[in-house]
């Protein structure tokens, strides 16, 4: 019975340990993403280049954000001009920090890797930040998860086994 409440622990310590790494493994894989698309903006036609990264992505939104916190360019162009007071268009938008964070996006009802990266011109002033939203695939988590905790509990299973045996 103590080796069955013991098996049950430590299957839901590893899937959320697991959950959490596979997670921060997807921040900094899309971190990367962002700062070059940030490398290629083209301040001329912002609008067009959030079009382009949307199109090329299966992304929750695509954005830019001025130092007024203003979206003047959106994946959804009825988005375009409204204003934004979240701690990471903050970060980027307004003191020119990266920012990258988990949240449950309302509009979708889904989990999104929000990634902000600051954008400067010509002159290394602020001008605002790129904001991507990625849509966390819940069902390519669960399969990670799934596999994962199928090669620990076979291992458990061996260690028992083997254990009882002794």
């Amino acid at each position: 019975m103590i080796l069955l409440i013991s098996f049950t622990a430590i299957s839901f310590l590893m899937r959320s340990i697991l959950k959490d790494e596979v997670l921060s493994q997807w921040k900094q894989d899309n971190l990367r993403l962002v700062e070059v698309y940030s490398k290629m903006i083209d301040i001329n036609d912002l609008q067009g280049f959030i079009d382009m990264i949307d199109s090329e992505n299966d992304l929750a939104y695509a954005l830019f954000i001025d130092t007024n916190l203003t979206a003047a360019a959106h994946s959804d162009p009825s988005r375009v001009g409204i204003t934004l007071d979240d701690a990471g268009s903050i970060a980027a938008a307004k003191n020119g920090q990266q920012y990258a964070g988990y949240y449950q996006y309302s509009v979708t009802n889904s989990l999104v890797l929000d990634i902000l990266n600051p954008i400067y011109d010509e002159n290394n002033s602020l001008i605002g930040a790129l904001n991507i939203g990625v849509a966390v695939d819940e069902a390519t988590l669960n399969d990670i998860l799934v596999q994962s905790l199928s090669r620990i509990i076979i291992s458990f299973a061996v260690a028992m086994v083997i254990t009882s045996a002794a």
